[in-house]
């Protein structure tokens, strides 16, 4: 098994995180273990307004990271295939039809119907190649552990 480099595990109280993060990039199985929680005299010095413009970017480069080698680099998947093309076809049916819509709504016309239909077809396909592609991605969570538990 290829070792987690410590540059790459957060320092702070993003380090659940960035492990479990790092372990998703090489597909290691993970399980809870179960341990009591034993505080002494201990402050926490988490600020929740801090940790909420600070985690959300962190998690979002680490999807970016995760998609880039486990769906891409390493092994181009379908769910990778449906996700690049199902994006942008969902956000240029709903771009389009917002844009068409205010244009529309502004000269009081009612929208053609090829309008509506440049909205809303590939809208549609996207937003259906988008949830196929989430689905396959939740299928393709590894069972195998890469080692034998180190207790049991």
């Amino acid at each position: 098994m290829a070792q987690i480099s410590q540059k790459r595990i957060d320092r702070r109280y993003f380090f659940e995180s960035s492990l479990l993060i790092e372990l998703g990039l090489r597909r290691a199985v993970v399980c809870d273990v179960p341990m009591r929680t034993i505080y002494g005299d201990e402050q926490s010095h988490l600020s929740a307004r801090k940790a909420l413009f600070e985690f959300p970017p962190k998690l979002f480069a680490g999807l970016l990271r995760r998609i880039f080698f486990n769906k891409f680099l390493f092994d181009t998947s379908p769910d990778f295939l449906l996700g690049t093309i199902g994006l942008p076809l969902l956000l240029f049916g709903v771009t389009w039809g917002v844009v068409k819509y205010i244009q529309f709504a502004t000269l009081g016309i009612p929208a053609t119907a090829g309008t509506v239909m440049i909205a809303a077809l590939p809208s549609i396909l996207g937003f259906q190649m988008c949830l196929t592609a989430i689905q396959m991605d939740f299928l393709s969570v590894p069972s195998t552990p890469l080692t034998r538990p180190i207790f049991r």
